[in-house]
């Protein structure tokens, strides 16, 4: 401990008063910047990602990183992982709350005070946000219909000529099923052969003729 450490210890009166002087600097730090004041306001209101934060906050991650350390420091909020998809949220802590609404509310009086002092009009209040409840996570056959949704939107094309080869599998099995040998095997042919250049010479010029046209 360097000597001014040592004075500082005496000055205030022993290293746990040091201790308590250097927490509630930390706090008074973190809630000095606007951009971590409005971290506290939003995960107030919800669970954020802190990629989600720094597209609200127009700042880039590493910044947002930088901003939320402080704030973990000065235990006003914290990281809770969601169980389902392992992500890791940021959520503002009890004490964080309470710390954010009281200082906001002091400062808004304050300023209100000087604004009257000064007879300039009073702004209006603005109305306290109203909390949104994070979105449920979609379970395996919602993630499993979505996926399947924007396959057939990328590719419609293959799937319409997979859509022709299975009808053509499935009536030429009961073709043969019911004895019609020749009326299976064609539609077996036109499985194999017939979806194949349908695909390279109908259906995908088709389909970016209709793209293009639409664009």
């Amino acid at each position: 401990m360097t000597l001014s450490d040592k004075l500082w210890v005496v000055y205030v009166g022993g290293e746990e008063a040091r201790e308590k002087e250097a927490f509630k600097y930390s706090v008074l730090k973190a809630l000095a910047n606007p951009t971590r004041r409005k971290i506290l306001s939003l995960t107030s209101e919800r669970h954020c990602h802190p990629d989600e934060l720094a597209k609200e906050l127009k700042v880039t991650r590493p910044t947002v990183e930088g901003h939320l350390a402080e704030l973990e420091n000065a235990k006003l909020i914290q990281r809770v992982t969601d169980p389902v998809t392992g992500k890791v949220f940021i959520n503002i802590t009890p004490a964080g709350r309470t710390l954010h609404l009281a200082v906001d509310g002091l400062l808004e009086d304050y300023y209100v005070g000087r604004v009257r002092e000064a007879g300039a009009p009073t702004p209006p209040a603005a109305a306290p946000p109203v909390p949104t409840l994070p979105k449920p996570e979609k379970n395996i056959w919602g993630r499993f219909l979505e996926g399947l949704a924007n396959s057939i939107k990328r590719r419609p094309a293959e799937w319409i000529s997979f859509i022709l080869f299975l009808i053509g599998i499935v009536a030429g099995q009961y073709g043969y099923s019911r004895g019609l040998y020749l009326g299976g095997t064609m539609f077996y042919l036109f499985s194999f052969l017939g979806v194949p250049l349908l695909y390279v010479f109908v259906i995908r010029p088709l389909v970016k003729a209709a793209r293009k046209a639409l664009e």
